[in-house]
């Protein structure tokens, strides 16, 4: 029995090119896999407990095959990552993307990784949170990359601990500053009343020297207004 064209148009309607392959009635709409413009399609969903070999993995989105956009070495790094995690880690990508897009997470990804694995001491840390926020990213849009997360965190945990430490010498020095700044104030403020009541006193003073001068000045006058 013959397929029903229309039965495959309905089983490939997610992918528009496709789509207009068949609207324009080509011939080739029996043939397996699909080549488009050189670009390869998949109708089978195929789990990774499929994949046997580096020659039988291929990378799929949204049901075209990538392996093109990438190069060999990058193919084969990601195969073995994928390996190393039993699954393929862009299965759960968000569907629509750029597929220009997820050939460069994907690059980027396997690039991380070998960096992560040459880590030494030496490495910058600036470089190690950079590759933690491009996987952030990656995770956000659905990669696997948690298993990278695992082997940055230590790197980055003493990295953060280092902070934590330099901060509480920050904070605590920052206290004493702050103590020695109030005992400073507290003497200045008693300075301050102590000098107030002095010239408190030697406002009293002299106002009882401007009283006593003006008193004699009067009797002198009143003495010499006196008629003998």
């Amino acid at each position: 029995v013959m397929e029903d064209p229309s039965e495959k148009l309905i089983r490939k309607e997610d992918n528009p090119l496709l789509l207009e392959e068949n609207v324009h009635g080509s011939s080739d709409i029996d043939i397996e896999p699909d080549v488009i413009d050189g670009i390869r399609f998949s109708d089978t969903v195929i789990s990774f407990e499929g994949v046997k070999s580096f020659e039988s993995f291929n990378i799929v989105v949204d049901g075209v095959v990538i392996d093109s956009k990438l190069s060999e070495i990058v193919r084969r790094k990601y195969y073995e990552l994928c390996c190393s995690q039993g699954a393929f880690l862009h299965e759960h990508l968000l569907r629509g993307l750029n597929l220009n897009l997820v050939a460069g997470i994907i690059s980027e990804t396997t690039n991380i990784a070998d960096a992560v694995k040459a880590c030494t001491a030496s490495t910058c840390l600036d470089d190690l949170h950079i590759w933690k926020k491009t996987l952030k990213g990656f995770e956000l849009l659905g990669m696997n990359a948690s298993f990278l997360f695992a082997k940055l965190t230590p790197l980055l945990g003493v990295d953060s601990e280092s902070d934590i430490i330099d901060e509480s010498m920050r904070l605590r020095k920052a206290r004493l500053d702050q103590a020695r700044a109030a005992e400073r104030l507290m003497a200045l403020d008693a300075k301050l009343k102590e000098l107030k009541e002095n010239m408190k006193e030697i406002d009293l003073e002299l106002k009882a020297e401007v009283n006593a001068s003006a008193r004699k000045h009067e009797l002198l006058i009143e003495d010499r207004d006196t008629p003998c």
